[in-house]
């Protein structure tokens, strides 16, 4: 047993102990830390009692694979040595199984042993059963059944008998003590009635448990009873063996304790008439005291109960006062809170009007620019929302041709001027018609025209081919009457379109 339990304790720390480098540890672990853990758990579960014999074949094979292992030997033959522990180990488990269910009144005795500490106050009797009970595991591992009984039998009434003693022991054994050192003072003699009392007593404090072992604490309560007993005959005997004092010695010593006593409750005690007057006198004074003492305490309760029932409505005053108070703070921390919100969003209102407005006196600016850059022969400038639109007034082409003359490059150029200022806008240049011809080519004319304008501005780098668009309308957007020649003048024409912000 001892051997085995010393395995046990140390299969998770051989490979410390080993010196191996990081790898071979790394392969112990691998191989070793399971096998270790179910000899571990298995002892945990007494399988050293129930299984000892396949048990203990399961830590020899565990100790012969680490023992292969720490010599080097192939980790193959490791493997199978420990596939064998682990055949072994399957019996154990089927054993401790079949041990746990057949001897299961015996593992309970030896449960309520050990909470008695039988293993340590009556370590002779106990060890006796838990050999008992190895001899049935192994009977239970062998197959017979009756000797398993037999044996189980005898180690539970050993373990009932360890636990009974122990108990008597931890609960009886100070009075026992105490009732032989009385005996060593002659107090059997001295003090006869106390001497037998103090026996009486521990006799029913041992019948109690032997009755019931559970019973401790009636047991313990008869035992001190004893223990004082035994202890008052061992004081009689040692007083009553001073041979100095006399009968009447005696008789004053108790007297004079009587009379401090009467002292200390505030009278004089006088033994004319023996000791009744004096006892009675005590007796009397004793009880007035103690009904002195109920009343003070009846009043300390009430004195109590009122402190209480302040400390109480305190307690709750204090619990409104906090609650208002945080409900008053929470409040203020909203209102605090709203007006930061507020100030935050006229703020930002603030700083948007400002951009805005910023933004409307740039764009303002950039328009009156334009509009600068144009006479009113030249040019036209409309707005339509988001939208610039440079109505070219003095470009002007011949007729059904798309040509532009030299004498309009100066007024395109202006144009290109104009587009600058929007340098990521989208152009749209417009051809537009009078409704003289028939339509269809009054729309390819605007359509040549717009191309025109278009692939000058190019040209000239005025814009990016991909934000200048050419689009030709025909006689479909007049802005005059086509009924007289001015508003016919005034429907040939070209419209520039920026987009601008």
């Amino acid at each position: 047993m001892k051997r085995t339990r010393m395995v046990c304790m140390g299969y998770l720390l051989v490979a410390a102990a080993m010196g191996v480098n990081a790898q071979t540890n790394e392969l112990y672990n691998l191989l070793f830390n399971e096998p270790a853990q179910k000899l571990a758990d298995l002892k945990r579960q007494d399988a050293e009692l129930l299984a000892p014999v396949s048990f203990s074949e399961s830590a020899a094979l565990y100790d012969k694979a680490v023992d292969e292992f720490r010599k080097g030997r192939e980790v193959a033959q490791v493997r199978k040595r420990l596939s064998e522990m682990e055949e072994r180990v399957k019996k154990t488990e089927l054993t401790l199984w079949n041990g746990k269910t057949l001897l299961k009144e015996t593992l309970k005795a030896r449960e309520d042993a050990l909470a008695a500490m039988a293993s340590e106050v009556n370590a002779g009797e106990f060890n006796k059963a838990e050999a008992g009970l190895k001899e049935a595991g192994a009977a239970v591992e062998s197959g017979d059944t009756n000797k398993a009984r037999q044996r189980a039998a005898e180690a539970t009434a050993r373990y009932r008998d360890a636990e009974l003693n122990a108990i008597k022991i931890s609960a009886i054994g100070p009075a026992r003590d105490a009732l032989a050192a009385a005996a060593k003072t002659e107090a059997d003699r001295m003090a006869p009635k106390t001497f037998a009392s103090a026996k009486a007593l521990l006799t029913l404090a041992e019948e109690t448990l032997n009755s019931n072992r559970y019973a401790v604490a009636e047991a313990t309560s008869k035992a001190e009873q004893a223990g004082y007993e035994a202890r008052h005959a061992m004081q009689l005997s040692r007083f009553l063996k001073d041979k100095k004092r006399s009968s009447e010695d005696i008789a004053l010593y108790y007297e004079e304790a009587m009379t401090a006593v009467s002292k200390a409750l505030g009278f004089t005690a006088a033994f004319d008439t023996a000791l009744v007057k004096p006892t009675q006198n005590i007796i009397a004074t004793i009880k007035s005291l103690k009904e002195e003492r109920s009343s003070l305490l009846q009043d300390v309760k009430e004195l109590n109960a009122e402190i209480n029932r302040r400390q109480q409505e305190y307690a709750e005053a204090e619990k409104q006062y906090r609650k208002q108070i945080t409900a008053l703070q929470a409040k203020a921390d909203d209102q605090q809170q709203a007006f930061q919100q507020k100030q935050a969003d006229l703020q930002d209102e603030l700083q948007r009007k400002q951009l805005e407005l910023e933004a409307k006196k740039k764009r303002e600016a950039k328009i009156a620019k334009v509009r600068e850059m144009f006479s009113p022969a030249e040019a036209s400038v409309l707005l339509d929302g988001n939208r610039m639109i440079l109505r070219l007034l003095g470009l002007s082409f011949p007729v059904g041709k798309s040509i532009i003359q030299p004498e309009y490059f100066s007024l395109l150029a202006k144009v290109e001027r104009a587009m600058r200022e929007y340098p990521d806008s989208r152009v749209i240049i417009e051809g537009h018609t009078d409704n003289v011809g028939e339509e269809r080519f009054n729309e390819r004319l605007s359509s040549w025209r717009a191309d025109a304008v278009r692939s000058y501005l190019l040209a000239n780098a005025a814009a990016s081919a991909d934000k200048l668009e050419a689009i030709g309308y025909g006689e479909s957007r007049p802005v005059a009457n086509n009924e007289t020649s001015e508003g016919r003048r005034m429907n040939r024409r070209i419209d520039i379109v920026i987009t601008i912000q």
